[in-house]
């Protein structure tokens, strides 16, 4: 993976594997937390087809998990003629994972 700056706010995430390149712009809030991610291109399906849409994901109400720090608030959506349609919304209430230990 490879990070590029954008500005004070911003990063673009760049990753490449088997011929295959995808790239996220990370938004991040003033606790450095990332606030959003966007893509201009993610794959939609619209009635009887596919199309690439601008699409991003909202995170907030970040909380310390296991020594984690994790958003329990998420939203996506893709753009619509400049407008941001939610499609997806959800909270986390409860979380429990385990550390791989190699």
């Amino acid at each position: 993976m490879r990070w590029s700056p954008i500005d004070n706010r911003r990063a673009r995430a760049t990753l490449s594997d088997s011929g295959n390149t995808v790239s996220l712009e990370f938004r991040f809030n003033d606790g450095a937390e990332v606030a959003g991610i966007y893509t201009e291109g993610r794959w939609s399906r619209t009635a009887n087809r596919y199309e690439r849409r601008p699409w991003e994901g909202r995170f907030s109400a970040y909380r310390c998990h296991q020594g984690l720090l994790v958003p329990s608030r998420g939203e996506v959506g893709w753009y619509t003629n400049g407008r941001l349609e939610i499609v997806w919304k959800g909270e986390i209430t409860s979380l429990d994972y385990e550390f791989d230990r190699v």
